[in-house]
């Protein structure tokens, strides 16, 4: 009787090893691949390619999902609610305006359409009236306030916005 409780322990314990190991982290939020579909080593679609990211690319972005300022951060800007001077305005077709009121930078952003790869169909970044040309823009996590999205410009120079939801 012996042999088979421990026989019979070592099976529950070994399969609750095995389930455990076999677990998935929660569903992650889309994202958006850079330099030609790299990071960290993982080979993942990209320029709207009609897939969902793989898993690296998350990755890349955990530093900007993790602050949830309204802001845009672009290659020669940061304009961030959290400084004083900024102006975030939201009108009710979906443009979100971001100021800096000293008069240096506008913003606007109207980012169109979410594929089911969450990638932004008919967006249109603008920066001081002057139309920046997105190669892509994707939409990295939405919360109860906030949507994140990451943009790749014609230059492949990254931006990041976060906007009010």
């Amino acid at each position: 009787m012996i042999s088979f409780v421990r026989i019979l322990s070592i099976i529950v314990v070994t399969g609750g090893l095995l389930m455990s190991s076999c677990g998935h982290d929660a569903p992650q939020e889309s994202s958006l691949t850079t330099n030609g579909g790299q990071t960290g080593g993982d080979t993942t679609p990209s320029q709207g390619d009609g897939h969902r990211p793989g898993l690296g690319e998350l990755n890349d972005f955990d530093k900007e999902l993790a602050d949830d300022v309204l802001r845009v951060k672009g290659p020669d800007m940061n304009l961030r609610y959290d400084r004083a001077g900024i102006l975030v305005v939201k009108d009710r077709n979906g443009c979100v305006r971001i100021t800096d009121l000293d008069g240096a930078d506008v913003i606007s952003l109207t980012p169109g359409m979410e594929r089911p790869d969450s990638v932004m169909t008919d967006a249109v970044l603008t920066v001081n009236d002057s139309t920046v040309g997105l190669r892509e823009m994707k939409k990295m996590r939405r919360t109860d306030g906030r949507i994140w999205y990451k943009a790749t410009d014609s230059a492949g120079d990254i931006w990041v916005i976060v906007v009010p939801d």
